[in-house]
């Protein structure tokens, strides 16, 4: 049985025994270990943490990023995308169009337009490609079976420089080569087949 006894050997049976703040005893109290353990803990959870927000961070800022890179990439594919059509349209290959119909189908090649419709009421329009500064000759030829279809060349201020339908099928007018025409179809409830010659 440990007795009491002085005070070096009482501090080697138990050196977590309170015994004053002297810095010259060489041991720490329980308090002491115990805040020196909670501080590490604390500060070992703390730099987990840090490190763990950072990278979410850095996760989120690349998935915005990339995000934003595709965005950019779709608008630019859209503008290129429109930028053709109205290349192609400029030119004469691609019209624009407006109308209710059953079948329709449109061709525009070289001096000639053809069109195979049912039931079409409505409008179609494209330009017209006029390279030399000439006087042309339109002929127009409907075969429809019902209904009726015209065709007009209209000008810069809207004006019409030309109308054709079934009861004055041919026309001709002097255009200039560097003006851009455009060829304008108008139906109403038309069924059968119509071309346009220059």
């Amino acid at each position: 049985m440990v007795t009491a006894g002085c005070g070096r050997c009482t501090a080697r049976e138990d050196p977590f025994r309170p015994r004053g703040n002297s810095p010259s005893t060489g041991h720490l109290t329980r308090k002491t270990l115990l805040c020196i353990c909670t501080w590490k803990t604390m500060r070992f959870y703390f730099s987990i943490s840090k490190g763990l927000r950072k990278e979410k961070v850095q996760k989120f800022f690349c998935r915005e990023e990339q995000a934003l890179k595709n965005w950019l990439c779709f608008f630019a594919f859209i503008a290129i995308l429109l930028f053709a059509v109205y290349i192609l349209y400029c030119h004469g290959f691609v019209e624009c169009r407006r109308m209710r119909a059953v079948l329709f189908l449109f061709r525009a090649r070289g001096k000639k337009d053809t069109v195979s419709l049912d039931s079409c009421t409505g409008w179609v329009q494209h330009v017209g490609r006029f390279c030399e500064s000439s006087t042309y000759v339109f002929t127009l030829d409907a075969q429809l079976s019902k209904g009726d279809a015209a065709v007009f060349l209209p000008g810069r201020n809207k004006q019409q420089l030309l109308q054709l339908n079934r009861q004055c099928p041919s026309g001709s007018i002097r255009l200039d080569g560097k003006t851009r025409y455009y060829i304008r179809w108008e139906f109403r409830d038309a069924t059968g087949m119509c071309s346009l010659r220059w």
